[in-house]
């Protein structure tokens, strides 16, 4: 049995640059791993069948794991992999992305498959436009669907507040509902890697910006959890992906007292090489 964590994200910064005739959007984000984790185990079988277990989420070929697993584990071969829930379902912490990702790596690893990294990066954007950033982990940036993945300068060591109001985005649902006025791009995402890059760590938060907030914030469950926050003290919330999970930078010294229903947790950046040391226990990266 192997056991493995399965990392959340937020979105540090993402922009919905314009609608292509095929229906999906372009944007540009910038991408954080966050120490909340779903735990994935993986059994080996002695015969060839692949089973997929989960206590909060689709069990068997509804689920993204399912459909990972079925792209990379070898003929005759078998496994059955089982998922412990933390990191919600529709709350845009990446929460089924990540898995998907962190199965691609451990079973290539498991079955010596030694498929590269591009290998696994192509399957991994077929499987959904976030899935391939929890193949790279840390802070990175993403473009056209949000698939095509820039490793950057990590951002400096943060403590992090996650709230989760209890409500489910459908992504789908958020981009039918956004405005698009923004169809050229700016400086934005050029200052805010520049901030990375000389570690001018105190401007970053200045650019932060997430343009789907003109959309969740329309729902009155966010709207609330977002004034909550800010009695607490917190100076700015940022909402990550489509919602419907807010975060603020900055800890609390006591446990805040959060509506019936509500999930809050106190959680950390993950820098890339801390990532890769923590799945390092049972994956063998793979080389590009």
């Amino acid at each position: 049995m192997i056991t493995t964590p399965s990392f959340a994200k937020v979105n540090l910064y993402l922009r919905v640059l314009g609608r292509e005739p095929s229906g999906y959007h372009r944007i540009e984000t910038v991408f954080q791993s966050v120490s909340l984790h779903d735990t994935l185990s993986f059994e080996p079988l002695p015969y060839p069948h692949l089973e997929v277990e989960s206590d909060l989420a689709p069990n068997g070929k509804a689920n993204t794991v399912y459909q990972a697993a079925a792209r990379i584990v070898p003929a005759g071969k078998g496994i059955r992999i089982q998922i412990r829930k933390k990191i919600p379902m529709g709350a845009g912490l990446g929460g089924g992305s990540s898995n998907a990702a962190v199965t691609l790596l451990v079973l290539n690893s498991l079955f010596g498959m030694n498929r590269s990294f591009l290998e696994l990066e192509g399957i991994a954007a077929e499987l959904g436009a976030d899935v391939p950033f929890f193949l790279v982990g840390g802070t990175a940036y993403g473009a056209h669907y949000g698939e095509r993945v820039v490793p950057l300068p990590d951002a400096a060591a943060s403590s992090v507040v996650l709230l989760y109001p209890a409500v489910h985005v459908s992504t789908a649902e958020a981009y039918r509902n956004l405005k698009l006025t923004k169809e050229k791009l700016d400086g934005t995402i050029q200052n805010f890697c520049y901030s990375l890059l000389n570690h001018r760590v105190d401007s970053l938060e200045a650019v932060m910006s997430n343009d789907f907030e003109s959309v969740a914030y329309r729902d009155r469950q966010i709207a609330t959890a977002k004034r909550f926050l800010r009695r607490q003290g917190f100076g700015k919330v940022h909402l990550s992906g489509s919602g419907s999970t807010l975060f603020a930078l900055g800890d609390s010294r006591e446990r805040l007292p959060v509506k019936s229903g509500w999930q809050m947790w106190r959680a950390r950046f993950v820098s890339r090489n801390q990532y890769r040391k923590r799945l390092s226990r049972c994956v063998k990266w793979p080389k590009h």
